[in-house]
């Protein structure tokens, strides 16, 4: 009976050995399944920890582009709005020069064709009665010689205004034909036209106009 009992104790004592073996072989496994998963979470947290950095250079690098963009836009905007002005402010400058010209070419008409109603002789046409308003409105300047008459124009120019264009007439006592030539002009410009028109007109508004017109196309 005691043999008995022993052996059944050594028996219990053997089966709670391995049990007790089993559950800390368990125990390793799961620890070491444990430490595994530790492992790859912080793999994993590293991994992420790098993807982060990542997104902080790759925002800093879309903060950095999108202010220098904001900049360029801005100067852009700037740059746009000179040019704006300049344009606004060329247009202005050249509808003042248009009207300019127009007052000019309105005066010099109407001085012209009564300077025309005057004598149907050019050279005996008296100047003196329109030379202050001419030199005043026009920059147009008549200077007689005998039968030689010097047309002088400024305000042509509109960098330099005093600037002188002229052109001198004779006239000759034959009024049949060739009744005018140049012999005298700056800058030098191709009138001969002009003159065969005179002389088939007579008309010397049309000349000076024409010849003013000439000079202008050199500028």
């Amino acid at each position: 009976r005691k043999t008995q009992t022993e052996n059944e104790f050594n028996q219990l004592g053997s089966d709670v050995s391995a049990w007790a073996s089993e559950q800390i072989v368990a125990l390793e496994n799961q620890q070491q399944d444990h430490l595994l998963k530790i492992k790859n979470q912080q793999d994993d947290l590293s991994n992420l920890a790098l993807e982060e950095e990542e997104i902080k250079k790759e925002a800093q690098r879309l903060k950095t582009n999108s202010e220098r963009e904001e900049r360029e836009l801005l100067q852009n905007e700037k740059i746009v709005q000179d040019l704006r002005q300049r344009e606004t402010d060329a247009i202005k400058k050249i509808e003042e020069i248009s009207r300019h010209l127009n007052n000019m070419q309105n005066i010099l008409n109407k001085n012209i064709n009564l300077l025309n109603s005057q004598s149907s002789e050019p050279s005996i046409v008296p100047l003196r009665n329109y030379t202050t308003l001419s030199q005043e409105a026009l920059g147009l300047q008549f200077q007689r010689n005998q039968n030689n008459i010097k047309i002088i124009f400024t305000n042509v120019d509109p960098y330099n205004p005093q600037r002188q264009f002229f052109f001198s007439l004779k006239f000759t006592s034959n009024s049949s034909q060739n009744r005018v030539c140049v012999f005298e002009c700056y800058p030098v410009i191709t009138y001969s036209d002009l003159i065969e028109d005179y002389n088939r007109t007579s008309n010397l508004s049309a000349l000076v106009r024409k010849m003013r017109r000439r000079f202008l196309a050199t500028l």
